[in-house]
């Protein structure tokens, strides 16, 4: 292999994540994979960009070519399923201090409709990551899921 411009290196670590090397192309091939792969690991080239690194984990490569092949990306939207879980699980906790402290305050002053709201609001969000994501099969439809209505912008949006 000559250039490695529109190339990454993928190859697993010891617990079976795979690792994703962007290489220096001011280097040789050889040296570039020598300094990655310190001890002759099976590794193969991936000829497209991860989509998103936020969803690292859902990506692989088939690691069953031989190695120093070029394999394509795979995409596993199963485990795409459960990062974006995380995400709004992530993206949801930020907001559950606020709403603890205008409980509190409605608490105090009595105001028992501001407490019922802030008692659903809370609900809805400890339900939230029960979304129906049966119909995914792609990034693009795992992120276009994000729930705008109660957690604002997305994650997802530049």
């Amino acid at each position: 292999m000559e250039n490695l411009e529109y190339y990454m290196i993928a190859h697993k670590d010891a617990e079976g994540y795979t690792l994703w090397t962007i290489p220096n192309l001011e280097l040789p091939v050889e040296t570039v994979v020598k300094s990655v792969l310190r001890n002759n690991e099976h590794y193969v080239f991936v000829t497209s960009s991860v989509e998103d690194f936020g969803f690292g984990t859902a990506y692989d490569a088939d690691f069953s070519l031989p190695s120093g092949s070029i394999s394509p990306i795979l995409f596993n939207v199963e485990i795409a399923k459960e990062t974006f879980k995380t995400h709004i699980r992530n993206a949801r906790n930020e907001l559950f201090p606020d709403l603890d402290v205008q409980y509190m305050r409605a608490l105090e002053s009595g105001n028992q409709s501001k407490i019922q709201e802030i008692v659903q609001k809370k609900e809805v969000l400890r339900n939230i990551t029960n979304m129906d994501l049966s119909d995914v099969t792609t990034l693009s439809e795992l992120k276009a899921k994000w729930p705008v209505d109660i957690l604002g912008k997305s994650l997802y949006e530049m």
